[in-house]
């Protein structure tokens, strides 16, 4: 059977979330069809393979730490192994979720809900993956903040999947969800205030930490800017349909903050390993 890539025109409306791309649609494609998009050029190419490289990336980074770093620290823990497993599984499976959300998005408008939902739970563990380590290895000493962030942070997250699983009405744009990933993110600039206030801005894990977590959030930002205001698409229809448009760019800038907290990640827990 032959698969036919259409314009937006000829898409389904549930698809239509960026008129600024004009072609490179898949129209009600089967499962197998789907499948075999992933080798097509279409306006999801670039999503999927920056997704899905990068999950891979995340399941191989979840082996070499059991296999090569943690055991490389003499003063590593069954606990150790447990969060930076957490933490690395959890960046691969939310890329994964957004592989497949874009890979079978165009099957139907149930199976775009469904995986829809499936891409956003992905998210919501990549945040909570993205806490763990920082929180534990950052309070190394601080039982007491340790655990009181943690919970903190379990109590947003729990609270956004409740939200994600029990609200009726399912949009790309849902503001309501937005708000909530926002202040989830954001709400770790409290604990990074306090470990600052514990250990003083002139003490050396804070002068080498401290830069690291801003462009972790200047990347998230600067990904969502060009997502949100549709750019580079916007200034001339039709010539990032493929290659280049803003959805791209964002799984881009969202795998390189994945990337820039997990080195951080590591660089910690060999600061905190070295110094026990």
């Amino acid at each position: 059977m032959i698969v036919s890539i259409h314009s937006v025109d000829e898409s389904r409306n549930f698809l239509k979330f960026n008129n600024h791309i004009v072609n490179g649609y898949r129209v009600s494609f089967s499962k197998i069809q789907c499948l075999k998009s992933v080798f097509m050029l279409t306006n999801e190419t670039i999503n999927i393979w920056t997704h899905l490289l990068g999950s891979l990336f995340f399941f191989y980074t979840t082996i070499d730490v059991n296999v090569s770093i943690l055991p490389s620290l003499s003063s590593s823990t069954t606990i150790d192994y447990f969060i930076m497993t957490a933490f690395c599984l959890s960046y691969s499976l939310c890329l994964m979720l957004s592989t497949l959300y874009h890979v079978f998005n165009c099957h139907s408008e149930v199976y775009y809900i469904m995986w829809l939902n499936n891409d956003r739970l992905g998210i919501t563990l990549g945040l909570l993956g993205s806490y763990i380590p920082s929180i534990y290895y950052g309070f190394y000493h601080e039982h007491f903040l340790k655990v009181f962030y943690t919970s903190s942070v379990l109590f947003l997250i729990v609270f956004v999947i409740i939200y994600q699983l029990t609200r009726t009405r399912y949009s790309l744009h849902d503001g309501v969800l937005v708000i909530f990933y926002i202040f989830v993110a954001m709400f770790g600039l409290i604990p990074t205030v306090h470990f600052v206030m514990l250990h003083g801005f002139m003490h050396p894990i804070v002068l080498q930490f401290l830069p690291r977590i801003f462009i972790m959030y200047l990347l998230i930002l600067t990904g969502y800017c060009f997502y949100r205001c549709k750019l580079p698409e916007c200034l001339i229809l039709g010539l990032f349909d493929y290659i280049g448009a803003s959805h791209q760019i964002w799984h881009i800038f969202v795998f390189l903050s994945l990337l820039w907290w997990y080195n951080t990640s590591v660089s910690l827990i060999r600061l905190r390993l070295d110094q026990t």
